[in-house]
């Protein structure tokens, strides 16, 4: 499964990939990205075993592969997926940022769990 959660208030998206094929996950990522070296080694690093894995690339864009959809491992990646969208924006995170961070983290995790149909 393939899909996309809009950032809604950031100019950038979240590919998500549950269960794919390593040769889907690059074929997608080479269709959708701007192919330099330091991207085709961030895409390389979405090879190999691991339940989960986050990986932004230079322009920002962030995909989460996972292996496992269990519960703690898909909190576990949306966290790194907000954490790097919001180091690579300047928001850090503080007391007075966390709202910002935990705000996003529920949304993403919500638009996940509706694309894979369980919320245990």
């Amino acid at each position: 499964m393939i899909f996309t959660v809009n950032y809604t208030v950031y100019p950038f998206d979240l590919m998500i990939f549950v269960n794919e094929p390593y040769k889907n996950i690059k074929k997608t990522l080479k269709k959708r990205l701007p192919i330099d070296f330091e991207t085709k080694k961030r895409i390389k690093e979405l090879k190999g075993e691991f339940e989960a894995r986050t990986v932004m690339f230079p322009g920002r864009q962030t995909c989460i592969v996972f292996k496992s959809t269990k519960h703690n491992v898909i909190v576990h990646e949306v966290f790194h997926a907000v954490e790097f969208l919001f180091r690579s924006i300047d928001i850090p995170l503080t007391l007075e940022s966390g709202e910002a961070y935990a705000y996003l983290i529920g949304y993403i995790t919500d638009e996940i769990y509706k694309k894979i149909g369980n919320e245990n």
